[in-house]
């Protein structure tokens, strides 16, 4: 009897403290506000993740006054930006979208007009451009050509 109610015991003990271990080591997710307009909106914010103490940023987004989103794009755990970052206007129109890795343009960059025409279309490579590089004017008609060469690796 004794040593039953010393092994459920034990059995309890083990599971109260597996249980408060994993808890305190899981992944907590959360946003914090990094700057804020006069009015107290925000004006940029982080995304983030805790892991094993570690405080790892995952997204940034920042606004315009007006409260509409005005970039947003990921970010390595390092806090640099990376993959995809977009930017609107005011209006919350399309302004461009960049490609990133590691803090640095990487992949296909295209900018829009006001009113939704493609601007300009081209790639970077390590944060050069690189490659031909497209213009347009604001009815859609390519109106440049660039030719930034071969990237460099």
């Amino acid at each position: 009897m004794i040593k039953s109610d010393f092994v459920m015991k034990t059995k309890y003990l083990f599971t109260l403290l597996f249980t408060i271990t994993m808890l305190s080591c899981r992944t907590q997710n959360g946003r914090v506000v990094t700057e804020k307009f006069d009015n107290g909106k925000p004006k940029a914010g982080r995304w983030f993740a805790v892991e094993h103490g570690d405080t790892l940023f995952s997204r940034e987004v920042q606004y315009h006054s007006n409260g509409e989103k005005s970039l947003e794009g990921a970010l390595t755990a390092a806090g640099e930006r990376d993959s995809t970052w977009t930017a609107w206007r005011e209006d919350g129109k399309l302004w461009s979208q960049t490609t990133y890795t590691n803090g640095k343009e990487n992949g296909v960059s295209v900018a829009y007009y006001p009113n939704g025409q493609k601007y300009y279309e081209g790639r970077y490579v390590n944060g050069r451009r690189a490659g031909i590089w497209l213009f347009y004017d604001e009815t859609g008609r390519e109106v440049n050509r660039q030719d930034f060469g071969k990237p460099l690796e």
